[in-house]
């Protein structure tokens, strides 16, 4: 393969959808409720997203603190969202 068929083209990177995180409060803590584009696109953590679609987040602080909060297991994998047991708010770092 020849490096100007890899690096010599110009992409196309506006095709990549945006991640919407929306939060809600409930009895036992916080509800995070993660789509790709369109409601209708739920996705899971952790995101597995490219260099290109990572740079291309304009809430690129909420995906980072989430996928986090998920690496150490302070997230709860429910049916459509994640919970944020109310516990864990006092553990937190500034």
């Amino acid at each position: 393969m020849r490096l100007t068929r890899v690096f010599g083209k110009s992409r196309n990177d506006n095709n990549v959808s945006s991640i919407s995180v929306e939060t809600e409060k409930h009895d036992t803590g916080i509800k995070f409720f993660l789509y790709k584009g369109s409601k209708e696109n739920t996705i899971n953590l952790p995101l597995r997203l490219s260099v290109t679609e990572l740079r291309r987040q304009k809430n690129l602080d909420q995906v980072e603190v989430l996928e986090e909060l998920w690496y150490q297991e302070w997230l709860e994998d429910k049916a459509g969202f994640y919970l944020l047991p109310y516990h864990y708010l006092y553990e937190l770092p500034d």
